[in-house]
Protein backbone atom coordinates (compact mmCIF):
# COMPACT_ATOMS: atom_id res chain seq x y z
CA UNK A 1 0.00 0.00 0.00
CA UNK A 2 1.64 3.26 -1.09
CA UNK A 3 0.95 6.57 0.58
CA UNK A 4 -0.47 9.36 -1.51
CA UNK A 5 1.73 12.38 -2.32
CA UNK A 6 -0.56 14.64 -0.26
CA UNK A 7 -0.79 12.52 2.87
CA UNK A 8 -0.51 14.45 6.15
CA UNK A 9 2.65 12.55 7.10
CA UNK A 10 4.42 13.52 3.83
CA UNK A 11 3.31 17.14 4.09
CA UNK A 12 4.56 17.35 7.70
CA UNK A 13 7.87 15.75 6.75
CA UNK A 14 8.30 18.17 3.84
CA UNK A 15 7.59 21.15 6.12
CA UNK A 16 10.09 19.95 8.77
CA UNK A 17 12.81 19.34 6.16
CA UNK A 18 12.21 22.75 4.57
CA UNK A 19 12.38 24.52 7.93
CA UNK A 20 15.58 22.68 8.89
CA UNK A 21 17.27 23.55 5.59
CA UNK A 22 16.21 27.20 5.90
CA UNK A 23 17.46 27.41 9.49
CA UNK A 24 20.81 25.96 8.42
CA UNK A 25 21.11 28.29 5.42
CA UNK A 26 20.45 31.60 7.22
CA UNK A 27 23.76 31.75 9.18
CA UNK A 28 25.69 30.62 6.11
CA UNK A 29 24.15 33.33 3.94
CA UNK A 30 24.77 35.96 6.67
CA UNK A 31 28.44 34.94 6.96
CA UNK A 32 28.96 35.01 3.20
CA UNK A 33 27.23 38.39 2.91
CA UNK A 34 29.34 39.96 5.68
CA UNK A 35 32.50 38.61 4.04
CA UNK A 36 31.49 39.74 0.55
CA UNK A 37 30.20 43.14 1.66
CA UNK A 38 32.27 44.32 4.65
CA UNK A 39 31.37 47.50 6.48
CA UNK A 40 32.85 50.55 4.76
CA UNK A 41 35.82 52.20 6.44
CA UNK A 42 33.85 55.39 6.99
CA UNK A 43 31.21 53.57 9.03
CA UNK A 44 33.04 54.38 12.27
CA UNK A 45 34.60 57.61 13.41
CA UNK A 46 37.10 57.52 16.26
CA UNK A 47 39.12 60.42 17.63
CA UNK A 48 40.26 62.20 20.77
CA UNK A 49 38.68 65.54 21.61
CA UNK A 50 39.94 68.14 24.05
CA UNK A 51 38.39 71.08 25.86
CA UNK A 52 34.81 72.18 26.26
CA UNK A 53 34.18 72.62 22.54
CA UNK A 54 35.16 69.02 21.77
CA UNK A 55 37.62 69.85 19.01
CA UNK A 56 39.56 66.81 17.71
CA UNK A 57 43.19 67.23 18.58
CA UNK A 58 46.59 65.53 18.56
CA UNK A 59 47.70 67.77 21.46
CA UNK A 60 45.85 68.35 24.75
CA UNK A 61 46.62 70.01 28.03
CA UNK A 62 45.95 67.93 31.13
CA UNK A 63 43.27 70.39 32.26
CA UNK A 64 41.47 70.00 28.87
CA UNK A 65 40.10 66.63 30.06
CA UNK A 66 40.79 64.59 26.90
CA UNK A 67 37.91 62.33 25.84
CA UNK A 68 37.74 59.43 23.41
CA UNK A 69 34.94 60.05 20.91
CA UNK A 70 33.47 57.16 18.94
CA UNK A 71 30.48 56.94 16.61
CA UNK A 72 28.90 54.21 14.50
CA UNK A 73 27.09 55.95 11.65
CA UNK A 74 24.80 52.95 11.00
CA UNK A 75 23.97 51.15 14.28
CA UNK A 76 22.95 52.15 17.79
CA UNK A 77 24.20 50.47 20.95
CA UNK A 78 27.06 48.79 19.05
CA UNK A 79 29.47 47.08 21.48
CA UNK A 80 33.09 48.06 20.98
CA UNK A 81 36.39 47.93 22.84
CA UNK A 82 38.53 50.97 23.53
CA UNK A 83 42.16 50.45 24.57
CA UNK A 84 44.41 53.21 25.87
CA UNK A 85 48.20 52.94 25.90
CA UNK A 86 49.95 55.23 28.39
CA UNK A 87 53.34 56.88 27.76
CA UNK A 88 54.90 54.18 29.97
CA UNK A 89 53.55 51.43 27.68
CA UNK A 90 50.96 50.24 30.20
CA UNK A 91 47.54 49.64 28.65
CA UNK A 92 43.97 49.51 29.87
CA UNK A 93 40.84 48.57 27.91
CA UNK A 94 37.13 49.21 28.37
CA UNK A 95 34.17 47.43 26.78
CA UNK A 96 31.65 50.11 25.83
CA UNK A 97 28.59 50.67 23.62
CA UNK A 98 27.81 53.40 21.12
CA UNK A 99 24.98 55.86 21.65
CA UNK A 100 21.32 54.93 21.89
CA UNK A 101 20.80 56.56 18.48
CA UNK A 102 22.94 55.72 15.45
CA UNK A 103 25.20 58.46 14.08
CA UNK A 104 25.47 60.08 17.52
CA UNK A 105 28.99 60.55 18.89
CA UNK A 106 29.79 59.69 22.50
CA UNK A 107 32.89 61.18 24.12
CA UNK A 108 33.97 59.08 27.10
CA UNK A 109 36.55 60.60 29.47
CA UNK A 110 40.02 59.11 29.44
CA UNK A 111 41.89 58.29 32.65
CA UNK A 112 44.83 60.61 31.95
CA UNK A 113 47.26 60.58 34.87
CA UNK A 114 50.51 61.72 33.27
CA UNK A 115 51.92 63.85 30.49
CA UNK A 116 53.42 62.32 27.37
CA UNK A 117 52.38 60.50 24.21
CA UNK A 118 49.16 58.47 24.45
CA UNK A 119 47.48 56.11 21.99
CA UNK A 120 43.82 55.10 21.80
CA UNK A 121 42.52 52.25 19.64
CA UNK A 122 38.94 51.17 19.01
CA UNK A 123 37.83 47.75 17.81
CA UNK A 124 34.50 46.15 16.91
CA UNK A 125 34.23 42.34 17.02
CA UNK A 126 38.03 42.09 17.25
CA UNK A 127 38.65 44.26 14.15
CA UNK A 128 40.48 47.54 14.73
CA UNK A 129 38.37 50.39 13.37
CA UNK A 130 40.14 53.42 14.86
CA UNK A 131 43.53 54.59 16.05
CA UNK A 132 44.50 57.98 17.51
CA UNK A 133 47.81 59.14 18.96
CA UNK A 134 48.01 62.37 20.91
CA UNK A 135 50.29 64.19 23.33
CA UNK A 136 49.28 65.45 26.76
CA UNK A 137 51.17 68.36 28.30
CA UNK A 138 50.81 70.41 31.47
Amino acid sequence: MSSSPNSPRRVALAVVVTLALTAAAVPVVAAVASWAFPAPDHRYQARVVCGKDGTPSRFCHLQDLPRAQFVDHYDAKRPYRRCVTKPTGAMYCDDLKTAVLADTPIADPLDIDQVGRWRVTWSVHGRRVGDWTFTVAW
